[in-house]
C-alpha cells in the first residue's frame, strides 16, 4: 500500500512540475516583444472620406522576407506589401489609404520570415 501512495506523489509532483515548465513557456511567449507593430496615425476616429495612415515599426531580422499592411472591415479592405531585405531593412515605414468610406476597421501587419513563420499585429479605427 505504502508503494501504491509514494508512486502516486512523485506522479502528482512529475505533473505539476510539467504544468510549471508549461505555464513558464506560455508566460514567456505572451510576453516576448512583437517584432512587429502597426498605429493608426492621427487619431482612432476620422471623417469619411477618410485618409488613414498608418505607422508600421518591423524590427530588422536577417530571416525577415517581406511584410503585409492593411485595414479592413465588413464592407471595404485595403492593403499594401513590400519585400524586406532581412537585417539591412528600414525600421519604420508608413502606408497610406485614401477615400476610405465610413465603418469600423482593423488596421494589421504582417511579416512574413523564413520557414513560413509569421508576426502580426493590430490596431483599430473607426472612420464616421
Amino acid at each position: 500500500m505504502y508503494w501504491l501512495a509514494a508512486r502516486r506523489l512523485r506522479a502528482s509532483s512529475t505533473d505539476a512540475l510539467l504544468l510549471g515548465a508549461l505555464i513558464l513557456a506560455l508566460g514567456m511567449l505572451l510576453l516576448a516583444p512583437s517584432p512587429a507593430s502597426v498605429h493608426v496615425e492621427g487619431g482612432r476616429y476620422q471623417r469619411a472620406p477618410a485618409t488613414v495612415r498608418l505607422r508600421v515599426q518591423i524590427t530588422p531580422d536577417a530571416d525577415n522576407r517581406a511584410w503585409q499592411a492593411g485595414i479592413e472591415s465588413d464592407g471595404f479592405s485595403t492593403n499594401s506589401s513590400g519585400e524586406l531585405h532581412g537585417a539591412d531593412a528600414a525600421r519604420t515605414r508608413w502606408v497610406e489609404f485614401r477615400d476610405v468610406p465610413p465603418g469600423e476597421y482593423v488596421a494589421y501587419v504582417v511579416v512574413h520570415r523564413g520557414a513560413a513563420a509569421q508576426w502580426a499585429s493590430h490596431d483599430v479605427v473607426s472612420v464616421l
